[in-house]
C-alpha cells in the first residue's frame, strides 16, 4: 500500500481526510484507504493501474460508491498548483493575453508569444509544435 499512499498525495488535498459517508458513517481515514476501496469497486486489485487512469483523466473528483449504496465524491486537488503566487501569474497571463487579443493578434500568437517571453517549459513545449 505504500505505492498508493505516495500516489494518492498528489490527488487530494491533504486536509479532506478523514472522510465519512453520510448515510452509513463509514469512515476513510486516508488517501490510501479511500484509493484502495475505490480500487476494489473497480474489481482490480492493482492501484498503480487506478493511478494512471486518474492521471491520464480530465476527471475533477473521485466519485465511490459506499457499501450502504451512497455515493462519496471527493475533489481532486488542482492539477496547475493552488499557491497565491501562481494563482496571481495565471490571472496576470490572461490580462496580458486578453490585451494582446484585443491589439490584434489571434489567441494562439498571443498565448505563444507570452510564454516565449516568460520562457516556460510550457512555452518551449509550444514552439515545438
Amino acid at each position: 500500500m505504500e505505492n498508493g499512499d505516495r500516489a494518492a498525495e498528489f490527488f487530494f488535498d491533504e486536509d479532506i481526510f478523514p472522510v465519512r459517508c453520510e448515510s452509513c458513517y463509514r469512515e476513510f481515514a486516508s488517501e490510501a484507504a479511500f484509493l484502495t476501496a475505490y480500487s476494489q469497486e473497480k474489481n482490480t486489485d492493482n492501484i498503480e493501474e487506478i493511478i494512471e487512469h486518474i492521471k491520464n483523466s480530465q476527471l475533477k473528483h473521485l466519485s465511490l460508491t459506499c457499501s450502504c449504496g451512497s455515493v462519496i465524491t471527493i475533489p481532486f486537488k488542482e492539477k496547475r498548483g493552488g499557491g497565491w503566487a501562481k494563482k496571481l501569474k495565471r490571472r496576470l497571463f490572461g490580462e496580458k493575453l486578453e490585451r494582446l487579443m484585443q491589439s490584434g493578434m489571434s489567441r494562439d500568437e498571443a498565448r505563444r508569444y507570452l510564454l516565449n517571453k516568460f520562457d516556460t517549459q510550457e512555452g518551449k513545449d509550444a514552439d515545438q509544435k
